[in-house]
């Protein structure tokens, strides 16, 4: 298992996007932001590709993809990153991979999972995909998605991330807090009954990353300066775990607070809050 991993910034937000196929009002444009209820879906389950190209005429690093509010657990994904922006000279290929990160074939723990073709699992749209792959440059790319699986009839993804991310030189301190908060609304009636209006939930973080080096500091400080509390970035406790820990520790999120960054004698600490988006 790797240390904190973060991915601040999104290259597949700098890129002109393209799709194979799209329904009618669900652009692929639309994983170009985190708005929950805004997402790109395809016309039937045949195979579809999402593709990006820069007109900057730069080279792009990245190590790192994350898929959100998909419907393609099961199936299978393919990145290819490309040397030119014409999408024809191939640097790297992941091959078509499993579009799941955890599996269980066991029925004993029924929450977030699929096993034995059985499907459990009340929170499939909200779990996420993500990939850490050797690192490489490109101009283009494309996101190939294939083998979705029965009664699902169209493709769906709510956010697309491609990007460069970065590794804690050290993990959180002891006392690091996950949690949730949800925008439920609850009163009584008359009679004494409990009522509530059952809202939207997302997850929380809370941790501590103390004895930071100078050096991580800096890039911190990077971090915080580019995102701000309002650009989302991918954020992943237990990276390369694959368990269902480093699945509900990976999500998309922006930052609740910009604490700032202190100096206790002869080493560094730092208070992080993170919101899911």
């Amino acid at each position: 298992m790797a240390n904190l991993r973060i991915t601040p910034r999104n290259f597949h937000d700098e890129a002109t996007v393209t799709v194979s196929t799209a329904a009618t009002g669900f652009p692929v444009t639309n994983t170009n932001n985190c708005i929950r209820s805004r997402t790109w879906r395809s016309t039937s389950t045949a195979t579809a590709t999402i593709s990006g190209t820069f007109s900057t005429g730069y080279y792009y690093r990245g190590n790192s993809l994350a898929l959100f509010q998909h419907n393609g657990h099961g199936g299978f994904v393919r990145l290819e990153l490309f040397n030119d922006t014409a999408w024809t000279s191939v640097n790297y290929d992941t091959g078509t991979i499993n579009l799941s990160n955890v599996s269980d074939p066991s029925t004993s723990y029924e929450w977030g999972l699929i096993g034995l073709g059985i499907d459990y699992n009340p929170f499939k749209a909200l779990d996420p995909y993500w990939l850490y792959f050797q690192q490489s440059i490109f101009k283009s790319y494309r996101i190939t998605l294939s083998g979705l699986v029965s009664p699902r009839t169209y493709w769906e993804v709510g956010r697309v991330f491609l990007g460069k991310h970065f590794t804690a030189g050290i993990n959180p301190a002891y006392g690091a807090a996950l949690g949730m908060s949800d925008l439920t609304d609850s009163n009584r009636s008359r009679g004494g009954s409990l009522r509530t209006n059952v809202g939207a939930s997302w997850k929380t973080a809370a941790f501590d990353l103390n004895w930071m080096s100078e050096d991580d500091a800096i890039s911190w400080l990077d971090i915080m300066r580019y995102c701000g509390t309002g650009r989302d970035f991918v954020i992943s406790m237990f990276p390369e775990e694959v368990t269902r820990r480093e699945r509900n520790n990976t999500f998309n999120a922006k930052f609740q607070s910009l604490d700032p960054i202190g100096r206790q004698v002869s080493y560094l600490t730092k208070r992080f809050q993170v919101v899911e988006v």
